[in-house]
């Protein structure tokens, strides 16, 4: 591991620290300037942090749309009804 691996490791390590401890804390969500789409924040744990990256850099596409389209598959999925779509959450 390089210093500057063990250093963002750190920073990584502290931010989920930091996001563990105050993860009851009401964020205020709100549009983009201009926008009409909210903005959610999403706790993962790290390693599934590291994980989501190497998915997304695989398909050439950024993780946050990675998991974005991920979501809306999840929801559309849920609308057709159980058993409709892999994996399926709450069917």
């Amino acid at each position: 591991m390089t210093d500057t691996d063990r250093e963002l490791f750190e920073k990584i390590a502290a931010e989920a620290e930091h996001a563990e401890a105050t993860r009851d804390v009401e964020l205020p969500y709100r549009s983009r300037a201009g926008g009409t789409h909210p903005v959610y924040g999403l706790r993962l744990p790290i390693e599934r942090i590291g994980q989501l990256r190497r998915l997304a850099e695989a398909r050439g596409v950024e993780p946050s749309v990675l998991a974005r389209q991920w979501v809306i598959d999840q929801l559309d999925a849920a609308e057709k009804g159980p058993g409709s779509g892999r994996g399926a959450v709450g069917a």
